[in-house]
């Protein structure tokens, strides 16, 4: 993994969180409106909650007009995560997590099934299989991702976080951060070995798939088309309850209290998360209309 890894860890996480987001949304359940872009109201003052693509190309600008607007008419910028807090020191510590234990390889701890697709695929993306072996599956599976990703020209550079990053620093705009870098990296660290076989098998699984399947997420995040982006989600990990818990619902939940805080003031915030926490019975934005508050797709 290189220096970029941690943010094709975030990319990878809001990936799998999107898919299981989406399973528990039913067809149709949230009406298409023009953008991945929700507006909260409450008495004082309005939150823009925008849905994220996390890897971008240059020409997937400029942005719609009316993301744009939203972010001129915000005092204060808020994401998942912080991108100026993550420095040389995280990227150890996110290595030092993935690693496994001296005597321990990946070969020994996955079937030998799952290493043997993972000998096949590493040859597409240009790295020898035995050094992923001193790694955990999660690592594996975010190295294949990075590698992948990058061959398609798709670049974190280019994510929206990092786009309205620039613009707020330019502004002068207050930036802030819903969550730490080694909370969303343990998010992966945690998960039981199973379930980080799971992710393997899963991103072996679309490599080949991988340029149609993410053209057509970021061509329906481009039109706001959110009935294509459920089913497009909506291909896997019906069978992970626990894991859509732990990654879907308790951030979300988490994430509530937060824009009722930003709510409360009289000062208009813009806060960028993947789509997939914004859909769903349980996404962000039906948790806040359950509130009472006035949430309209813009």
């Amino acid at each position: 993994p290189g220096v970029e890894a941690w943010l094709v860890a975030f990319f990878l996480l809001c990936v799998w969180v999107a898919r299981l987001a989406a399973q528990d949304q039913a067809p149709g359940e949230i009406q298409a409106g023009n953008h991945c872009l929700w507006r909260v109201q409450s008495e004082t003052t309005s939150v823009y909650l925008v849905g994220s693509v996390h890897l971008l190309k240059a020409d997937n600008y400029p942005l719609s007009p009316a993301i744009e607007k939203a972010f001129r008419d915000s005092q204060r910028l808020v994401l998942e995560l912080k991108l100026d807090n993550v420095n040389p020191q995280d990227q150890g510590t996110m290595l030092a997590k993935g690693r496994l234990d001296p005597g321990t390889t990946l070969e020994g701890i996955v079937s030998p099934k799952t290493y043997g697709l993972l000998r096949e695929r590493v040859k597409q993306v240009g790295i020898p299989v035995q050094a992923l072996d001193p790694f955990k599956p999660w690592v594996a599976a975010l190295t294949l991702t990075t590698l992948k990703l990058k061959k398609l020209g798709y670049d974190p550079q280019y994510g929206v976080d990092h786009y309205f990053t620039r613009k707020a620093k330019q502004e002068g705009k207050e930036i802030s951060g819903l969550e730490t870098f080694e909370f969303q990296i343990d998010l992966f660290d945690r998960l039981s070995l199973p379930e980080q076989e799971s992710l393997l098998l899963q991103t072996i699984s679309e490599l080949d798939v991988m340029e149609r399947e993410f053209n057509d997420l970021v061509r329906a995040w481009v039109q706001g088309d959110t009935a294509a982006l459920e089913k497009i989600l909506l291909a896997s990990f019906r069978d992970f309850p626990e894991i859509y818990r732990r990654m879907v619902v308790d951030r979300n939940r988490a994430w509530v209290g937060e824009v009722e805080k930003m709510l409360a003031g009289n000062e208009k915030t813009i806060v960028v998360v993947g789509a997939g926490h914004l859909v769903g019975k349980e996404g962000l934005a039906e948790l806040l209309r359950a509130k009472g508050y006035a949430v309209e797709q813009q």
